[in-house]
């Protein structure tokens, strides 16, 4: 990763992002990866689950690349799908929104429970801890998955919305998740961009409703954040389209960093 950006939402012109919302979920469903296996696919000779194989087919990050991850809110998935929609055709960029991986996870944890956790067939019934566990273990998955496809693209996009934070305190969340985010692309080694990495080259060298958002509040890291409005994605459009008009093929993301004086 090279930058991460927070988008202040409150500034955002969302009827003109909504008009992309078809765009964008024809993408999101391009997108999602076959992840429909039976588990008896990931059994070992001595009857244990793979679960690094588990993690590549449920959670894959080597099909598809992308320039931007769009950490959200579940509650503003739709939005964020829009929002994808209009930086791939404004744009072209490609984005990759986490709520697939959250979707993912939501298929492969009744799966996992159903084939270790029941507690008696007939009253359907589990047994506690090994709920507990299991749990435990697609939530690990999830976020290395998520560290993973973090990692991988060039650009980090927070969207600080009415439900992606807190109305009395911008800087806390309710949810676990923006927070692990957050704190994990504070942490992620800064990478160079694309043309760097040639040079290099060349030289040789919840998930969906999680039960304690409401009772617990967390304070991820936001100081690394560079703020994006509304403006400032017009502008941005508009210094890309100007310069290609010209014969400038400028990449997006250039255009946005000279937008924001972030390069040194």
């Amino acid at each position: 990763m090279y930058k991460a950006f927070q988008l202040d939402f409150s500034t955002f012109d969302v009827k003109t992002l909504q008009t992309y919302l078809t765009v964008g979920k024809q993408l999101y469903n391009q997108q999602k990866a076959l992840v429909q296996k039976s588990l008896s696919s990931y059994l070992d000779p001595d009857g244990l689950l793979d679960g690094s194989k588990i993690e590549e087919d449920w959670f894959p990050q080597k099909d598809f690349s992308f320039d931007v991850f769009l950490s959200h809110s579940h509650k503003d998935e739709e939005l964020m799908i829009a929002l994808g929609g209009y930086l791939d055709k404004e744009l072209g960029l490609k984005c990759f929104i986490d709520s697939q991986l959250w979707g993912y996870s939501e298929e492969l944890q009744p799966k996992i429970d159903k084939a270790c956790c029941r507690f008696n067939e007939v009253k359907k019934t589990w047994n506690y801890n090994d709920r507990n566990v299991s749990t435990s273990y697609v939530h690990n998955m999830l976020m290395v998955a998520l560290t993973k496809m973090m990692d991988s693209t060039e650009c980090f996009f927070f969207a600080q919305t009415a439900a992606s934070t807190l109305k009395s305190q911008a800087t806390q969340t309710l949810s676990p998740w923006i927070y692990s985010e957050l704190s994990i692309s504070r942490m992620l080694r800064p990478v160079p961009k694309r043309e760097e990495k040639v040079k290099l080259f060349e030289s040789g060298g919840q998930l969906r409703t999680f039960s304690l958002e409401a009772k617990m509040k967390f304070t991820p890291p936001m100081e690394h954040l560079v703020n994006l409005s509304w403006y400032d994605i017009v502008d941005w459009v508009g210094i890309v389209k100007s310069n290609y008009q010209y014969g400038n093929n400028i990449h997006p993301l250039d255009a946005l960093y000279q937008l924001k004086g972030l390069y040194k």
